[in-house]
């Protein structure tokens, strides 16, 4: 398994503060007692792609997120896109409800200092009919 940083097994409803996408994707791959084979096996992300996500060398595009969070439906996409937040949404990191899903608005400026396209990309997730899709979609099995 790839170096990771020490993990509070613990930390289901702790902040846990990562620089990158792919440090956050590394935790979340730990957590759940998985390797990068396994997840990439789970989430039925390419392993090659999911490789590059956790090496920083890939951006997380929508399709790999709706994978992520399928997997992990009481994710809190606010800590993986932009590592704000608690890891988990709910009381458990078995609670399988979208219901409390946060938004990504803007407030003074989160969106500052990012790629225009990853910024043009989090503003369209603010919208509440994308929100309402992704909900609708991950909820489907």
């Amino acid at each position: 398994m790839t170096n990771l940083p020490t993990i509070d097994k613990n930390a289901k409803k702790k902040f846990v503060k990562m620089q990158t996408t792919g440090e956050r994707i590394l935790y979340l791959i730990d957590h759940q007692g998985d390797n990068l084979t396994t997840f990439s096996k789970k989430t039925k992300i390419d392993y090659t792609s999911l490789s590059a996500l956790t090496n920083n060398n890939r951006k997380l595009g929508a399709t790999l997120i709706k994978r992520i969070a399928e997997y992990i439906p009481n994710l809190n996409l606010n800590w993986l896109l932009l590592g704000q937040g608690e890891v988990f949404i709910g009381k458990n990191a078995n609670e399988d409800s979208l219901t409390n899903l946060p938004t990504l608005a803007d407030p003074v400026g989160n969106y500052a200092n990012i790629d225009p396209v990853e910024e043009m990309f989090l503003k369209y997730l603010d919208r509440q009919s994308v929100q309402d899709k992704i909900k609708s979609i991950t909820n489907r099995k």
